[in-house]
């Protein structure tokens, strides 16, 4: 195995490419990586950002060979061929390991390894045969028979309150093995995410408060509403059981909290990120998915701080119209402290995971500018002209543009009562602004810096920005949009009027386009 650090350009590989793996995908290629995603579905979110798609069975000889070719290899779920993970391995960087993945697969081998690890379970008893269903099984009841592989989302489960409801349950999953647990004084449940390299490289998230509905994922409160040290407890727990597992890469243990005293019960772990941790992407320092690929290139976790509280939801397929038209964004989109994440999956179907808002607290904020926001505004100017820019115009147009941003510009038209000039604040620090001309019925300006974009800045800054041009009496805003940010204008309804031509200095010009959108 490879220990170096593993740098961009490099080829990265993931087993499996939906949401989990489209996450992935978007964080590598952010961080500068090329990406590898094996899934047999045709239309795997994944493959939309992926730089190849092998499209192919987790287990097929060639495409493994391919994926082999990949600098180090990841998974999206537990339910991969382990024996795949194992050939990898044999190849290149593979985290979490084989060994890992088919313990976290069998219910039987994750609650023997939580018990090594000295952590508690919920009682059990390991149901592989009906001649296991005994006397001896009372003690477990009222209880739930899971199958012991395969299950998820509430899927392989069924509760029992008798001997004879067991042996039913047990036939009804096909009398394959199965894990008989006792229900718990339930007071909630739980989820740690835990990032490590090796013993002295181990971060941990927030613990997320989990709520579920019909067994799936519907709600998580990051910080979990417990007292800090039972939170701190659930940290320390989550890492000794991926330190009895000598685990490099992303895991998620999912916990019970159980009685007046709030127990803390390890339920199951999670190789990979996982549901509730998809907040880390707008609440934390650095997300899940960059933590996945940081380790899997040997690369020490990044800092996991928690910037805002928030609450994240489940968006599922029951939501979309019957004749499978979308859901009504508006609202949502509207409101600057939610952030909407789709999934990119093609057909919504009841119970089907399809994409998740999170609603933060204080994380992006929406305010008028001041004088001390100057610096802060042209940094963020600057950067956009600089790097979303210059996909449209050539170095002398740039130049140009550069030269003209100017400080005292937004002085001015914070003094000027005929126009208005905003900031969005995102985890605390100016990443954005727009400048509207009330007399000319015009937005000047509106630029957020390109390290935040598709985060929801530029909507909620346009938004603002109409909102204002409706309450100062205007039917119409006008905005002359540079090439790149057409598409952006498009999506929220302006319509173009042309083909318009600025001038910078006097050798300089540029194109753009004219566009309006009636109030």
């Amino acid at each position: 195995m490879n220990t170096s650090p593993i740098l961009p350009p490099a080829m990265l590989g993931i087993l499996g490419g939906g949401q989990l793996g489209r996450m992935f995908t978007v964080a590598a290629k952010t961080m500068g990586y090329k990406v590898t995603v094996l899934d047999p579905d045709p239309n795997a979110p994944a493959a939309e950002f992926a730089d190849r798609h092998l499209c192919a069975p987790f287990d097929d000889p060639a495409a493994l060979e391919e994926l082999a070719k990949c600098a180090a290899v990841t998974t999206e779920f537990e339910n991969v061929n382990a024996e795949a993970m194992r050939f990898l391995a044999k190849h290149t960087n593979v985290s979490p390991s084989g060994d890992c993945v088919a313990i976290a697969q069998n219910r039987i081998q994750e609650k023997a390894w939580i018990r090594k690890a000295g952590l508690q379970t919920a009682p059990y008893q390991a149901v592989c045969k009906a001649e296991d269903i005994t006397e001896e099984s009372v003690q477990f009841l009222p209880g739930i028979l899971k199958t012991a592989t395969l299950g998820y989302d509430g899927k392989g489960q069924i509760r029992v309150k008798t001997l004879d409801e067991l042996k039913a349950a047990f036939a009804k999953h096909g009398g394959v093995d199965c894990v008989l647990e006792k229900m718990v004084d339930l007071r909630g449940e739980i989820s740690v995410i835990v990032c490590r390299l090796n013993n002295d490289n181990v971060q941990t998230f927030d613990p997320a408060e989990n709520i579920h509905e019909n067994g799936i994922l519907a709600y998580s409160i990051v910080p979990a509403r417990l007292s800090a040290d039972i939170q701190q407890q659930a940290r320390q727990m989550a890492q000794r059981l991926a330190d009895e597992l000598n685990y490099v890469g992303v895991l998620a243990v999912e916990m019970f909290v159980v009685g007046d005293t709030h127990e803390l019960v390890v339920n199951e772990i999670a190789p990979r990120p996982h549901n509730s941790g998809h907040h880390t992407i707008d609440a934390c320092a650095t997300d899940q998915f960059q933590q996945q690929v940081r380790l899997m290139c040997n690369l020490p976790p990044a800092d996991t701080k928690l910037l805002s509280s928030c609450c994240m939801a489940n968006i599922l397929g029951d939501v979309w119209k019957k004749d499978g038209g979308e859901p009504e964004w508006l609202p949502l989109q509207s409101n600057p402290n939610a952030h909407l994440h789709l999934y990119g999956k093609k057909a919504a179907r009841k119970g089907r995971k399809m994409g998740r808002p999170s609603a933060m607290s204080l994380l992006t904020i929406l305010r008028p500018a001041t004088e001390k926001d100057c610096q802060a505004i042209h940094n963020a100017h600057l950067h956009a002209v600089q790097y979303a820019c210059i996909r449209s115009y050539d170095e002398t147009i740039m130049h140009a543009w550069e030269s003209l941003l100017d400080i005292n510009s937004y002085l001015e038209t914070i003094s000027d009562k005929n126009k208005a000039l905003w900031v969005v604040e995102y985890k605390g620090l100016i990443q954005g602004f727009f400048q509207v001309d009330f007399k000319e019925a015009q937005l000047d300006a509106l630029y957020v810096h390109p390290l935040f974009h598709n985060l929801g800045l530029g909507t909620a800054l346009l938004s603002r920005a109409e909102e204002m041009a409706r309450n100062a009496g205007l039917s119409f805003l006008k905005l002359y949009a540079s090439l790149n940010s057409v598409p952006f204008y498009r999506l929220n309804r302006y319509e173009s009027l042309g083909t318009a031509v600025l001038q910078l200095n006097k050798t300089v010009r540029v194109e753009c386009e004219l566009m309006r959108k009636y109030l």
